[in-house]
C-alpha cells in the first residue's frame, strides 16, 4: 500500500528552482534514501510534512506518522 505519492513536484523560491520533476512512491514499511543536496532534502521533507506548499505538483499522504532521520553519508 502506498503511504505517500509524489507526482511531478516543483518547488521554486523566488526565481530559483529548488526541486523539479520529483516523482516518488513510498510504500508501507519501506525505508528510503534520498540523494540530494542538504537544502533540497530539507525542502522535500518540509513539503511532505506539509510545512511548505509546492509551486506545482501533488503530494498525497495516507499517513500522518513520518519518521525522518537525517544522516550525512558523505557521498
Amino acid at each position: 500500500m502506498a503511504l505517500i505519492i509524489i507526482e511531478n513536484l516543483l518547488k521554486q523560491e523566488g526565481n530559483r528552482t529548488v526541486l523539479k520533476n520529483i516523482d516518488l512512491i513510498i510504500e508501507e514499511k519501506s525505508k528510503i534514501g534520498v540523494k540530494m543536496s542538504s537544502e533540497e532534502s530539507k525542502v522535500l521533507f518540509e513539503l511532505i510534512l506539509g510545512n511548505l506548499i509546492p509551486s506545482s505538483g501533488h503530494i498525497r499522504k495516507e499517513t500522518n506518522s513520518i519518521l525522518v532521520e537525517n544522516k550525512d553519508d558523505d557521498l
